[in-house]
């Protein structure tokens, strides 16, 4: 089964884990056959039996307090190393590929599906011991009544694959009831993300709850209450079956085999012993079911990510990256974080970009672009929404994979396993970036610069920086947002910084801010900019203004002004 080849890959102790289990169960078998035994040979039993029991006694006690405790270990560290896998995946993705991962699976696989795991684990494996108990109480029987042995099996069986046949069926809407409920929760996201444009519009709100988020919120609810139901009726046939058993015993086989009236009692005894395992068999079932879909919902999710990872591109190349950064001092430039050393230009030739469908049929095309961007260099990106100025940018840091095309710095070729240290040059603010709620990777930033930033950024009255680097509040205005996001790519003091529209949220005087004096500054400390922007008005801010039109990059040839209004008389290419 799926749940024991996962158990035994993710835990090396699980044999041993079972081994114990099993040993409990053995001990309880010896501890019930020597009760059933002594009661029928004498009322007063002697010292024998007693000592048989007592060992057995602490023997199960004790094996079944070690399968529990290890379970947990077991359990929790398969778990652990699951979210960790994930995680690493995560990290190691392609920008392009983890934008179409649904986002509510791998939250919920990691989240509510990785919790019903540690319970079902932990039913199921406590129920091992239960097993061997049924298995030593079925041969106990046999040893006094094969007639009630082939009959009980025979009852048992029957009995059994009607069990297995009804929990397929709850497997199955179990699989559809997880399905349906991560539709409602990406309904609640959208509801959560969306809020103010359902909040002014009534008509919009109305029809998204009661058809939608509401709806499909009770299609889960009916669904999850069938699959209950379904469940309830197993368990109720299991331990109604256990009275059939009794009376298939007790009424139907003297009728066929003469049977003495101790022998009938001792197995009567024996069943009667076997109704809690039984029990703890019944509810596992079902677990067992749960857990082999929650297994392969995280194997979906991890093999996404697989997918998705960079080719040679991993961890370790990241960290080879970081100590080739930081053993080539020459020329200046940052520290041990793999920027290139003496960074004179970025380039492209040939480079292309497509999105595609469900079929691989491309929907959109970037490219082919030749393109060089020199240190020290403003160079604007102009264009409609949708032409490809973000794809761009995407592409030209790295985040994208090209599908033609090369990518160079210095005049060298960048290959896939160059990747991490040429991102590490860029510092990229894009439409839809995301603040964090503090400055990560930034552990010895300068408290000084910082409080220089705030005061250059008008964020001293709204947040403050903490020494260990946390942000006081993330509740912020859009351009307030913006600014914050500026003031951690200053500390991140990267050679090339990519900006998406960022003076598009800000007012008036820090729109100027940005382009009259923010810009010139970059400039002359050596950095090198490239920004999508609609602001013709301060086109003169840079040194070349480029259109990108369907995905092609083409000189711009309308009037540039500088920045005051007043037209500059030249056109910039």
């Amino acid at each position: 089964m799926e749940f024991f080849r996962f158990l035994r890959s993710e835990n090396q102790g699980s044999p041993r884990l079972v081994v114990i289990a099993i040993l409990a169960g053995i001990a309880n078998g010896i501890i019930v056959s020597v009760i059933v035994q002594t009661a029928r040979d004498s009322a007063k039993p002697g010292f024998q039996p007693f000592a048989v029991f007592l060992v057995a006694f602490v023997i199960f006690v004790l094996a079944k307090k070690w399968v529990f405790d290890r379970n947990t270990d077991a359990v929790e560290n398969i778990i652990h190393r699951a979210r960790a896998r994930i995680s690493a995946r995560m990290r190691r993705s392609e920008l392009r590929h983890f934008e179409e991962v649904d986002k509510t699976k791998l939250f919920g696989v990691l989240a509510s599906d990785t919790q019903m795991l540690t319970e079902s684990a932990k039913t199921v494996i406590g129920s091992l011991s239960a097993i061997i108990l049924l298995v030593f109480g079925l041969v106990y029987i046999a040893y006094l009544s094969m007639s009630a042995f082939w009959t009980l099996a025979g009852v048992l069986g029957v009995g059994v694959l009607w069990f297995l046949a009804s929990e397929r069926r709850v497997s199955q809407q179990f699989r559809e009831m997880r399905e349906v409920e991560d539709d409602y929760f990406s309904l609640l996201r959208q509801a959560a993300d969306g809020f103010p444009e359902l909040r002014i519009n009534r008509q919009r709100r109305d029809d998204y709850y009661d058809n939608y988020l509401d709806a499909t919120a009770q299609d889960a609810r009916k669904r999850k209450v069938n699959v209950a139901y379904l469940g309830n009726t197993n368990r109720v046939f299991a331990s109604s079956f256990l009275y059939i058993i009794l009376a298939v015993i007790i009424f139907i086989l003297p009728a066929f085999v003469e049977q003495g009236e101790d022998e009938t009692l001792q197995i009567v005894s024996v069943i009667l012993f076997l109704i809690g395992p039984i029990g703890e068999i019944v509810v596992a079932v079902p677990h067992l079911a749960r857990a082999e879909n929650i297994i392969k919902r995280l194997r979906n999710i991890e093999s996404m990510l697989v997918n998705g990872a960079e080719g040679s591109a991993t961890i370790e190349d990241e960290q080879q990256a970081d100590e080739a950064g930081a053993e080539d001092t020459s020329n200046g430039g940052a520290g041990s974080d793999g920027v290139a050393r003496g960074f004179q230009s970025i380039g492209c030739e040939g480079l292309e970009f497509s999105y595609v469908d469900a079929t691989g049929r491309p929907t959109f095309t970037v490219g082919p672009v030749d393109f060089e961007l020199e240190r020290g260099e403003v160079v604007f990106l102009v264009g409609g929404n949708g032409t490809g100025k973000t794809t761009l940018l995407k592409l030209l840091c790295g985040l994208y994979q090209p599908t033609e095309g090369t990518l160079m710095i210095n005049g060298e070729q960048i290959y896939r396993s160059d990747l991490p240290r040429y991102r590490a040059n860029f510092s990229i603010i894009l439409q839809d970036y995301h603040l964090f709620d503090r400055l990560y990777g930034l552990p010895d930033f300068d408290m000084r610069r910082v409080e220089e930033l705030r005061r250059e950024l008008l964020l001293e009255p709204v947040v403050d920086v903490s020494p260990d680097g946390r942000f006081s509040t993330l509740k912020l205005s859009t351009g307030q947002k913006k600014r914050l996001a500026l003031l951690v790519s200053e500390l991140e003091d990267r050679p090339i910084l990519l900006f998406d529209e960022w003076a598009a949220d800000q007012d008036p005087e820090h729109r100027r801010y940005f382009y009259n004096e923010y810009l010139p500054s970059l400039a002359a400390r050596g950095k090198t900019v490239l920004a999508a922007t609609h602001d013709d008005q301060y086109f003169g801010a840079a040194d070349r203004v480029l259109r990108v039109s369907d995905g092609k990059l083409t000189p711009f040839t309308g009037t540039v002004f500088d920045g005051k209004g007043e037209q500059e008389g030249v056109t910039a290419s």
